[in-house]
């Protein structure tokens, strides 16, 4: 039996442990779902602060004490300052800014908790919304970025390996003419 010599330069394809184990495919679609429900759970975190912080304000014994004209030119500021505080606050939980990010950390839990408050008063539907809330907004979001990152590697990694093999396999070609033609 014949041993077959690799051709010069020829090096073995070596699959590496970090390497991803689903199709690129499924990986894309599995982050890209992450990722569309950490944006929709950031922006409904911002939206839910609003209106918990808008509800602070109007509930609030400043506001109450008001005639209904100052109430009225009150409503606006009290709006913009409850977008611009859940704006900060969401930010500054997704950009782990230290100091800024506890602050945030409590400012957005005080406005979950304010939120689902109008709507249920059950501890398990607090605890259950709040801790949701929070996974997929940070946790969810942060793990399919790097998946989403990981399935472009791997993709390229994959066209490498076809490009890799596509070329061995003319270099054997080349050879096998060559050696016929002698």
């Amino acid at each position: 039996m014949a041993t077959q010599t690799q051709p010069k330069g020829f090096k073995p394809f070596e699959a590496d442990s970090e390497s991803v184990h689903h199709p690129p495919w499924f990986t894309y679609s599995l982050a890209g779902i992450g990722v569309l429900c950490g944006i929709v759970a950031n922006l409904w975190q911002v939206f839910t602060s609003v209106v918990a912080f808008f509800n602070l304000f109007v509930q609030g014994t400043v506001y109450k004490t008001m005639d209904p004209h100052s109430q009225g030119n009150a409503t606006a500021g009290a709006l913009a300052v409850s977008i611009g505080m859940a704006i900060a606050f969401q930010l500054g939980v997704m950009f782990f800014l230290l100091a800024w990010s506890l602050l945030s950390f409590i400012a957005d839990t005080v406005g979950d908790f304010t939120f689902i408050n109008l709507l249920s008063n059950d501890p398990f539907m607090l605890l259950g919304y709040t801790l949701s809330l929070y996974a997929v907004s940070t946790i969810i979001l942060s793990a399919s970025l790097e998946r989403h990152w990981a399935a472009k590697i791997a993709l390229e990694n994959w066209r490498a390996f076809k490009a890799y093999t596509r070329l061995m396999q003319l270099k054997v070609q080349a050879a096998q003419a060559k050696q016929e033609g002698k």
